[in-house]
């Protein structure tokens, strides 16, 4: 009977294990020494070890080998029959289908009676976290005092789903995550021993794939070998182990960066089309967000990366025209979207979905702004900046007013000159406050053209932010003073959207009115909260001079 290849390489000796030498050691002296506890707390994520672990120390306690030191020998009867499954006394149970109470019963049952042959009776019970609270309450005292023959193994990939009670009974040992290096030569070894070449590049891709699991590895590795090739590439990976590739990763990422939504769905659907899952893609994907985000913060990745060097200098050189925290937007998006598409009958849809939402956050002004186009066309055409549109628009209504007070300069200095100034000095001493009629007037002459104005920067930001330029008739220019344009929303809506553009708008308003300006957004019938404390200053001072003349306000 043909047997899988994790179970056909499965080790039959402590030294054939891979990457839990921490583990090993224990265990082989408390062999040697004779010193096995009765109770052990297998805890690590799947194919890293456990049951093969504890189907060695059950060989080591029951091995027939003289010498204590080379147990389990791998050749005795007892190992063998333990290997083959058939020593009566190792007994495996599966937690996740024997969890009830009835099961525990059994086994307290059945601990009454001494070991038929070997010298330990041993139960290993896989995925210990599955059984019930009453099934772990009946466990408790026969875990903590079993007969002198008896050893308890408890394996699970999730130790904190464990009652403390439990826990504090065992000798705990943590199953650690293999290394990339590691599983590449493992696999390459594997290959060499069957005549078969595999590529490092292979090798590489199973090592990604598995994820730190030997066993996952394996599956992939099988599904290659099954392919009959001397010589296992890259490619062979790919197609027959269904893996996706890393230079399928970055392509996609480079999709995403460059705003190309159609070059992106092109990518994905040639994957789909070869037999890959959106699920997987999707998966992968996030893997291969977080390799870049490591890259971005950490100064030495390959020692966090479970890839080949080659493919973190690759990972490290893509991240440096990315930014951190669009990176990490990124990672949150994909990670939201395989959360919503588990169950869902059409996951693609969520995985393109995800695709655009990444080529807007990456084309975006600001992170997390999705209102900008995005590349959907071969030749799409160009954005137009701020920038590029001052030259071409025409002059402004006030851009007229400050060229013609210009060609009059000598006029307007004369009068302003002949104008008497409005002084006044308290009775406490305070500084004299100088109010010119002139700057009075060019804001009442800007109050005229209030409607103008507006409409000019309206058209100006419609073409960069245009969810904000279409609110023209929701919002209306209220004041213009030297340094500040307020404008009035008709509702809390509008009045949000224009706070988000508050930047552009006063951009905009800058370049029309020719001096620095700063925009401020109020309500209808709401009073402007003004920002500036000199503004404040200079009404309350001017109150205070001219005294019962009323000052209109804009």
């Amino acid at each position: 009977m043909y047997k899988a290849l994790y179970r056909q390489e499965r080790p039959e000796r402590f030294k054939d294990v891979l990457g839990q030498e921490h583990i090993i050691k224990v265990l082989e002296n408390q062999i040697k020494t004779n010193k096995v506890g009765h109770a052990y707390l297998f805890c690590g994520t799947r194919g890293t070890g456990k049951t093969t672990i504890a189907r060695l120390l059950a060989k080591g306690v029951n091995c027939l080998s003289e010498n204590p030191g080379e147990r389990p020998c791998g050749g005795c009867a007892h190992c063998q029959a333990i290997s083959e499954g058939t020593f009566v006394d190792v007994i495996e149970m599966d937690a996740a289908s024997n969890r009830g109470i009835m099961d525990v019963r059994e086994i307290r049952e059945s601990i009454k009676y001494p070991p038929s042959v070997g010298r330990k009776k041993v139960y290993i019970i896989d995925e210990v976290h599955m059984l019930t609270t009453p099934a772990f309450n009946a466990l408790l005292k026969t875990l903590e005092e079993p007969p002198e023959n008896i050893i308890f193994i408890l394996a699970t990939t999730d130790p904190e789903q464990l009652p403390q009670t439990i826990l504090s009974r065992c000798q705990r040992m943590d199953f650690r995550r293999l290394g990339h290096k590691n599983l590449a030569e493992y696999y390459q070894g594997i290959c060499k021993n069957r005549g078969v070449e595999l590529k490092p590049e292979a090798a590489d891709i199973l090592a990604t794939n598995a994820d730190g699991s030997v066993r996952d590895g394996l599956s992939l590795l099988e599904q290659s070998l099954a392919s009959g090739e001397k010589v296992i590439t890259e490619d062979v990976v790919n197609l027959y182990g269904g893996a996706i590739s890393q230079e399928f990763l970055t392509k996609l990422t480079d999709c995403v960066l460059q705003g190309d939504v159609a070059g992106g769905i092109k990518l994905i659907n040639s994957q789909i089309e070869s037999g890959k899952e959106s699920g997987q893609i999707l998966k992968d994907w996030i893997r291969h967000f977080r390799n870049l985000m490591v890259a971005k913060v950490v100064d030495e990745p390959e020692d966090v990366i479970n890839l080949s060097a080659e493919s973190v200098n690759k990972i490290v050189e893509s991240c440096k025209t990315m930014e951190l925290d669009r990176i990490c937007e990124g990672l949150r998006i994909l990670a939201e979207t395989e959360k919503e598409s588990k169950g869902s009958v059409q996951p693609r849809v969520f995985l393109d979905l995800s695709l655009m939402k990444l080529c807007a956050l990456f084309n975006s002004q600001q992170g997390g702004n999705f209102e900008r186009p995005i590349k959907v066309a071969r030749q799409p055409e160009p954005k137009l900046k701020l920038e590029s549109l001052i030259g071409d628009r025409p002059e402004t209504p006030a851009e007229t007013q400050a060229r013609k007070r210009e060609q009059t300069g000598a006029e307007t200095n004369s009068i302003e000159q002949n104008e008497k100034a409005i002084t006044a000095e308290n009775a406490e001493g305070k500084d004299k406050l100088t109010v010119s009629k002139a700057s009075v007037k060019e804001e009442n002459e800007n109050s005229e053209n209030f409607d103008e104005v507006w409409t000019s920067i309206c058209e100006m930001v419609i073409r960069e932010r245009p969810s904000i330029g279409t609110l023209r008739k929701k919002a209306e220019i209220s004041a213009i003073s030297q340094n500040t344009i307020k404008i009035e929303a008709g509702n809390e809506i509008t009045a949000k959207r224009l706070e988000d553009g508050l930047q552009i708008i006063s951009e905009a308003a800058t370049v029309i009115l020719g001096r620095p300006i700063r925009a401020q957004v109020t309500l209808q019938g709401e009073a402007p909260k003004s920002t500036d404390d000199e503004d404040d200053e200079t009404i309350q001072k001017l109150k205070e001079l001219l005294g019962d003349i009323p000052i209109r306000m804009q």
